[in-house]
């Protein structure tokens, strides 16, 4: 709490607290002090002279004890009141019977504490009280006079005899000690406090004028210069600021100098790049248009491989020239948004298309699953949407050698509620360690100077994409393990769009039981999410040994399936064609087979023992309409028993 004191605090009010509690206190401490050891002089002084006092009178009663005649006594008592202190005499014989006890008029003798009679041998005191102390002495015989005749003899203790000494006017005087110690200590103290706060301000009326230059100097003020006045020292921090000042402005306009010809240069430099790379984009498309035509003439193997080679390579350097382009356009502040309305089904098996023929070739398995609390219409920019998309689905097929790519949409919610969406696209590629995680949205950036030379690309499209998501109001993220694949996470915000009408509901899909066959996890849920909703019971399984089982089960329970989705390479566990041992298997009318191939195409004809064949990546749409026809194609006398159950 006191450092916190310190820090709340001003230089100068700490200052005059400190001085003047330190100043106070030595006061207060000097007057307690003096008027302490005054009292101690006093009080032995006032003991003193009750001894005395006690002595004398001892002298004068011997006379009176001798005779046992107060009478004898009435001078010396008259004469010991006299004093002003003494409140109460008294003599006593030998057993400590008062003889005599007389006190001053209208004098207040408080109680004494009793006690055992005592013996004295010489003046002494004997009690002591907050208001009065005792004081006794001895009285002897041998204090009379003698006869010369007779011969020495020893005293001999007649009595004693005691006086009463009032402490009113000790306790009076050191009062009054006190205070005037106090008066005295306390009026020096006010005079130092004054001539401190006079120094204190001549000090610190300068400094805080200095602290108010730093304060608008820090706020950007320019121009500003202390006046050298006040203690020497700080005559030297005013001059010292005021050089320093002069170096940062000295600086400042060196700087913004810099500044500015870094920004021409730098716009000069965009401007170039997108007047080149739009010039050379022109041509490239057209190179790209006829390499497409040489690619549907009948070219020889030789001559269609080095068709494909200037083909990709066309592709890639419009990639680039893209990336260059968007790049330009984000650096220069030109970017525009929209917000249109779009399915976000049709926007994410548009791009998944694109991507579609390089995971193919590599037979990787593509998919997507979108949460169902996901509006089928969003309104946002799907311009730019597309472009993240096609980055990331495209960095994971480009680094994925075997597995699958998946995309996983789902709505999140912020601390203030707003709509946005999630997106994840995981791979099971060659993943990144955390080093390259910390900088992979760095421009030109890439995970391994390897990756350059054996993957290609600039560095620049995952630096797009988070100024993309940026953009449209979100964060991107990425979780990668080295060798086991990498998840690139981000959320866009965005608004739900005006709903349309869905796909009518076709009466024949209803009821009818969906076998499907796949080793992809992201196949089967696609299945399980989009054909359970329009009214198919959908089973799944990763095998053909578990298909089998499963056919055997639904055989024994008289529920058949009636139509089997299965990926072309499923065998069962001897290795024999799952389509095969179906219709070897089967007794009656066998079940509709639809097969599921990455490599077909739209004029492909279904392998021998199946009924159609659909290519992936898969469509909804094409899904839906590949399930209607199979049904369709069935005898009519078989419709009941596909529906079955």
């Amino acid at each position: 709490m006191f450092r916190d004191y310190l820090r709340r605090t001003g230089f100068r009010r700490q200052l005059t607290v400190v001085v003047s509690a330190a100043i106070l206190g030595l006061a207060l401490f000097s007057s307690v002090m003096n008027s302490y050891e005054a009292r101690r002089r006093i009080t032995a002084n006032s003991i003193d002279t009750g001894k005395q006092l006690a002595k004398t009178f001892a002298q004068q009663s011997t006379l009176a004890l001798l005779y046992h005649s107060p009478e004898n006594a009435r001078e010396a008592i008259s004469a010991a009141l006299s004093f002003p202190d003494v409140v109460q005499v008294q003599i006593t014989d030998l057993n400590h019977k008062p003889l005599i006890t007389q006190s001053k008029p209208d004098a207040i003798i408080p109680p004494l504490p009793a006690q055992a009679p005592t013996i004295l041998s010489a003046a002494t005191l004997e009690q002591e009280t907050d208001q009065v102390w005792r004081f006794g002495a001895p009285v002897y015989d041998s204090q009379a006079e003698s006869s010369p005749i007779e011969q020495e003899r020893q005293p001999k203790l007649v009595g004693f005899v005691h006086i009463n000494l009032s402490r009113a006017s000790l306790n009076k005087l050191t009062q009054t000690l006190l205070y005037g110690n106090m008066l005295v200590s306390f009026a020096f103290a006010a005079g130092l406090l004054v001539l401190l706060r006079v120094l204190a301000r001549h000090m610190i009326n300068p400094l805080n004028a200095l602290s108010d230059l730093m304060r608008r100097a820090e706020s950007g003020e320019s121009g500003m210069r202390a006046a050298p006045h006040g203690p020497r020292d700080l005559i030297d921090m005013a001059l010292a600021f005021n050089k320093m000042m002069n170096v940062l402005e000295e600086r400042e306009a060196e700087l913004k100098q810099s500044r500015d010809k870094a920004v021409n240069m730098a716009l000069m430099k965009a401007q170039f790049a997108a007047t080149v790379s739009h010039e050379v984009r022109t041509p490239l498309n057209g190179v790209v248009g006829m390499l497409d035509m040489l690619k549907e003439m009948n070219l020889t193997k030789r001559q269609q491989e080095c068709v494909d080679v200037a083909w990709n390579s066309s592709r890639t350097l419009i990639e680039l020239i893209n990336n260059i382009l968007d790049f330009s356009k984000m650096e220069a502040g030109k970017l525009e948004l929209e917000e249109i309305d779009f399915d976000l089904r049709k926007l994410m098996e548009e791009v998944i298309d694109l991507i579609a023929k390089h995971a193919q070739q590599k037979g990787l398995e593509l998919g997507y699953l979108i949460s169902p609390d996901v509006p089928a219409q969003i309104k946002g920019d799907s311009l730019r949407l597309r472009q993240i998309l096609i980055n990331l689905i495209g960095n994971a097929v480009k680094f994925t050698e075997h597995g699958e790519v998946a995309v996983r949409i789902s709505c999140a919610t912020d601390n203030d509620s707003a709509f946005r969406l999630h997106f994840e696209v995981s791979d099971t590629g060659i993943g990144m360690n955390h080093d390259a995680v910390q900088h992979v949205f760095e421009s030109f950036a890439q995970a391994d100077p390897s990756t350059t030379r054996k993957y290609g690309g600039t560095g620049l499209g995952l630096a797009i994409c988070k100024q993309l998501v940026g953009l449209l109001g979100g964060e991107i993220g990425v979780a990668s393990q080295l060798g086991k694949g990498t998840t690139f996470f981000f959320t866009i915000r965005c608004k739900p769009g005006e709903a349309k009408p869905n796909r009518p509901e076709d009466r024949a899909l209803q009821g009818v039981r969906v076998l499907v066959v796949d080793e992809s996890e992201i196949v089967r849920g696609f299945m399980e999410q989009n054909l359970t909703p329009h009214g198919m019971i959908c089973h799944t399984v990763r095998n053909g040994t578990e298909a089998v089982a499963e056919l055997r089960r639904a055989k024994q329970d008289i529920r058949p399936y009636g139509v089997i989705i299965m990926d072309i390479g499923a065998t069962d566990d001897s290795g024999i064609d799952l389509a095969r041992r179906i219709r070897a298997d089967s007794i009656g009318i066998p079940p509709r087979l639809l097969v599921l191939d990455r490599y077909s195409s739209p004029s492909s004809n279904s392998p021998p023992g199946t009924d159609a064949i659909l290519g992936k990546p898969l469509r909804l749409d094409r899904l839906l309409d590949a399930i209607s026809d199979l049904l369709l194609e069935a005898p009519q006398a078989t419709q009941g028993q596909l529906t079955n159950g």
